[in-house]
């Protein structure tokens, strides 16, 4: 259960690290109209879902002690 909470805190820090891109994303959606607005959305969708998917390959386990 522990390792479940580190991975998912992790996750949550690295979704935080990429509000950046995110924040521009959403600016940008925000500000347009019409079929712009819908692919811009479908694109902070699409990077979320990619971001999340990925994650494990950039996700440090954590260091199991030894005794």
């Amino acid at each position: 259960m522990q390792k479940v909470i580190h991975f998912l805190t992790e996750l949550f820090k690295d979704i935080v690290d990429q509000a950046w891109t995110l924040v521009a994303l959403i600016i940008g959606w925000l500000v347009l109209e019409g079929s712009a607005k819908e692919i811009t959305g479908n694109l902070i969708l699409i990077t979320l879902a990619v971001w999340v998917v990925t994650f494990p390959l950039r996700y440090e386990k954590e260091e199991e002690d030894e005794e």
